[in-house]
């Protein structure tokens, strides 16, 4: 009797079908699913000590800028940084150029947006000869590489994917050979995609901001587990960072 209880279990936990129609998978506990790491340049889990913060799979650690706060009650999984736009607090991914070639990669991260209302709120940047960046603009997420009118943009409003102050996982995805593809996930679905070869350029003296644009364009919110791949990830594996880090 007991086996057949436990057999029933089983059955029953594997074959869950989540709210929203997507097969469940167990989480990291369960030790099922792992996160790809494939391509992983850098992974900062908010680990810090004064002003550094530390990338836990690379040597690409931070440097962090005006003080942000750290609170484990808002972080994925344990701390949160919270960077704060009026004191233009954000890190700098030290050493990232000698690592990173930035003509196809991934960066995944999860963020709360402090504001729904603001216009100028940058989640990375890397300046050199161009640009490479992703902001909000009060309504879109904005990512481009290159000339300045060459973004691709969220549709609808923001609000319609996470609400204010509520993590979201945001993907952004671009491979600058063939077709040029490139695309923003939001919690784990392709929330616009585009093909077409964006401009590109050296990166030998580059900066890598994240949180920072320029001193008008800062984030406003949290921050937690952002990694950084050499490569473009798909689908799929877009999807298994959203279930394995989601709060």
């Amino acid at each position: 009797m007991m086996l057949r209880v436990m057999a029933i279990a089983l059955m029953l936990t594997t074959s869950a079908i989540a709210m929203d129609g997507a097969p469940w998978l167990p989480v990291m506990g369960a030790g099922l699913i792992t996160p790809p790491t494939a391509g992983l340049v850098s992974h900062w889990d908010m680990s810090y000590s004064g002003s550094t913060l530390y990338d836990i799979v690379g040597d690409n650690d931070g440097t962090l800028y005006n003080s942000p706060a750290f609170n484990a009650a808002y972080g994925v999984r344990d701390d949160g940084v919270w960077l704060q736009e009026s004191s233009v607090q954000y890190f700098r991914a030290n050493g990232l150029q000698n690592d990173f070639d930035p003509d196809s990669g991934t960066i995944s991260m999860w963020v709360t947006i402090a504001d729904f209302a603001d216009t100028s709120a940058a989640l990375f940047s890397w300046r050199y000869s161009d640009w490479f960046e992703a902001y909000y603009n009060g309504s879109d997420i904005l990512f481009r590489y290159g000339d300045g009118s060459n973004y691709i943009t969220t549709p609808g409003d923001i609000s319609d994917y996470f609400s204010e102050d509520e993590y979201a996982h945001l993907a952004f995805v671009w491979d600058n050979s063939g077709s040029g593809y490139k695309a923003i996930y939001i919690n784990g679905s392709v929330a616009v995609d585009a093909t077409g070869t964006w401009t590109s350029g050296s990166a030998s003296s580059a900066n890598y901001y994240f949180g920072y644009l320029v001193a008008v364009f800062a984030w406003d919110g949290y921050m937690d587990e952002i990694r950084l791949y050499d490569s473009p990830l798909d689908g799929s594996d877009i999807n298994t960072l959203y279930i394995y880090d989601e709060p």
